[in-house]
């Protein structure tokens, strides 16, 4: 039934690893739309597949890549929504995503191998701490074939990719705001099978 990025990505890193790909686990700083330097609490995994290496990451429901970003600098799109990658001077992957007009940072992804020893801390403050969005507010994501779904406390926004005539994506955005509980379980089970 889910969980945040340690539980997902760390499950997914171990399926990889135990299918025989050269996997590494990474840590990574989620800048979307921040206006200074959060902390490092997020967690991925860089695969290498036939001489290249790819940015994996099932556990960022929001506007996170979803499927695999191949860590070149290059503008690249991946189910819909268009990213780029650069490496900054730290040797820092920053992986922007196209909005409103323009590329905005998204994420900073650490090249080096990270310790499963790494994410206790990280998962420990994402779990308890106030200043963390999951525990502020009901947090529910899931990727759909044409876009997404996410229940934000009692909004949610739909997301589909629809293919315009020159063979760009247009994502039409959709909210629905929840008045009550029984609406809420409803949304629920409609758009996410809970």
């Amino acid at each position: 039934r889910g969980g945040c990025c340690f539980e997902l990505n760390g499950l997914f890193y171990e399926l990889l690893k135990g299918l025989g790909f050269s996997v590494r686990a990474v840590a990574a700083r989620v800048v979307w739309q921040k206006n200074v330097t959060p902390p490092v609490l997020h967690r991925a995994a860089i695969v290498q597949l036939e001489g290249k290496e790819y940015y994996c990451d099932i556990g960022y429901g929001g506007p996170g890549p979803k499927g695999l970003l191949e860590l070149a600098q290059r503008e690249q799109t991946v189910r819909g929504d268009r990213f780029t990658v650069e490496k900054n001077q730290q040797g820092w992957y920053v992986i922007s995503r196209y909005h409103e007009g323009r590329f905005c940072p998204l994420l900073c992804v650490d090249d080096r191998e990270a310790e499963e020893a790494d994410f206790l801390l990280m998962n420990f403050y994402c779990a308890k701490s106030e200043k963390v969005l999951f525990t502020q507010k009901r947090i529910v994501n899931l990727c759909t074939e044409d876009g997404s779904a996410a229940l934000t406390d009692d909004t949610l926004t739909i997301r589909k990719h629809k293919m315009d005539a020159d063979g760009c994506a247009q994502t039409e955005v959709r909210q629905i705001i929840c008045s009550n509980a029984e609406e809420r379980s409803c949304i629920l089970r409609t758009y996410f099978g809970l």
